[in-house]
Parts: structure tokens; sequence; C-alpha cells
């Protein structure tokens, strides 16, 4: 299990990490809403082996904010609960 909360900015080591130590299958992110930082973060956290082959990903933002996941995440479900939107999405194996 891979917890990323409170990403104030990409500068921070989540969207820069380096190799991992094991690869995680289930990864939450909340990133301040409106700031784009998980597209970046879940790009980063796969090209570094942070997240198994076939790993869910949770993506919480506001519910009104857009976003496109980065290539080889593909999208599972989307919920929405008042002012947040939770989106969920699984690594392809071999796509990121």
């Amino acid at each position: 299990l891979l917890t990323v909360t409170g990403v104030q900015t990409c500068a921070l080591p989540i969207c820069h990490p380096g190799p991992a130590p094991w690869a995680a299958t289930l990864a939450f992110l909340d990133p301040p809403y409106g700031s784009g930082f998980a597209t970046e973060a879940l790009a980063a956290l796969a090209a570094q082996e942070w997240l198994a082959p076939g790993a869910v990903a949770v993506v919480e933002m506001a519910a009104d904010e857009t976003w496109l996941p980065p290539p080889g995440f593909t999208p599972l479900d989307e919920r929405r609960y008042g002012k947040a939107k939770l989106t969920f999405l699984q690594l392809v194996l071999g796509l990121a």
C-alpha cells in the first residue's frame, strides 16, 4: 500500500522518486485540487517501478476538475462525493 497525500509542489520527491524498494499494488493520490500534479506523479511512480503491473491507483480531485491520466493507465471507475471526485485507474502491463 502506497499513500501519497498533501503534495504541494512537484519539486517534491513524489514527482521525482528514486528507484522503488518494492512495487505497490494500490496507491492513493490526493494532490491539491486544481494543481495538475496527479498526472506527473503517476507517471513518475510507474517509471520508477513504484507501482506493480496491474496496480490500482485512486486519485482524489475536485468534482469539476478534468484531467488526462498518463499513458499506461486505464480508467476503471469515477465516483463523486460532494465537492470531491475519485478516479480509479489501473496500470496496464507494459505500457507505462
